[in-house]
């Protein structure tokens, strides 16, 4: 049986921001961090606050 591919050391350790699973984990564990970015990224927007809908979810 092989190892899921997001379990193992070596894949956790190529991931950056640019992976859905690991940006959202980050960005809905510091929603601080979600919002510096999306003011830095939209600031014509004026973002005040972030809303959070039900999160992703796998199609099998």
């Amino acid at each position: 049986m092989s190892e899921h591919p997001l379990l193992s050391n070596s894949s956790w350790e190529q991931l950056t921001i640019e992976n859905d699973f690991l940006f959202c984990k980050i960005m809905t564990a510091y929603p601080h961090l979600l919002l510096e970015l999306l003011r830095r990224i939209l600031p014509e927007r004026n973002i005040e606050e972030i809303l959070f809908p039900e999160p992703q979810k796998q199609v099998y």
